[in-house]
């Protein structure tokens, strides 16, 4: 009996089960049943490859099926996800910036918040900044529009609201 098993990193293969036929994805290693439809494609284009006359197939240390060695499989199936382009690493760099960013701008409004006065009311003429931002913001102004604003021009903004 011959056995077959996926060489490249996975294949949509129809296979009989307990509640009928269905289509299930197997990855590298996995026995590729022989009386699925799809197998002589399967093996046409070297997603699975034949691994042995009987039944114990096997896969080594890197994943390969044992009778796999001699089967050409296409390039663009055998890369590694490991391997990153430096424009994945620079990407990668970036959005963890962005995310570091936002993590510290977040904590910074919400220890601001934290400054403002329980019952609602504006805070101390000597709350900082970034205090006076969220009153106004508490208050429906976008953040965007008074982040950058002197505490002078937050104040009279505020008195403005009143």
């Amino acid at each position: 009996m011959s056995v077959y098993q996926v060489v490249a990193e996975c294949a949509h293969v129809t296979m009989d089960g307990p509640t009928g036929r269905a289509v299930n994805l197997l990855m590298k290693g996995a026995h590729v049943p022989a009386d699925a439809p799809e197998l002589k494609r399967l093996l046409a284009d070297k997603f699975v490859a034949e691994v042995g006359k009987d039944d114990t197939g096997g896969v080594d240390a890197y994943g390969i099926p044992a009778g796999a060695y001699g089967a050409d499989v296409p390039a663009n199936l055998t890369t590694t996800p490991l391997e990153k382009s430096e424009e994945q690493r620079k990407a990668e760099a970036e959005a963890e910036a962005n995310y570091r960013a936002a993590a510290d701008l977040a904590e910074k409004r919400q220890a601001a918040k934290a400054k403002l006065p329980e019952d609602g009311s504006e805070p101390d003429g000597r709350a900082g900044q970034d205090v006076w931002v969220e009153y106004l913001v508490a208050r429906g102004s976008m953040y965007e529009d008074v982040k950058d604003a002197s505490k002078a021009d937050l104040r009279k903004l505020a008195e403005q609201q009143s």
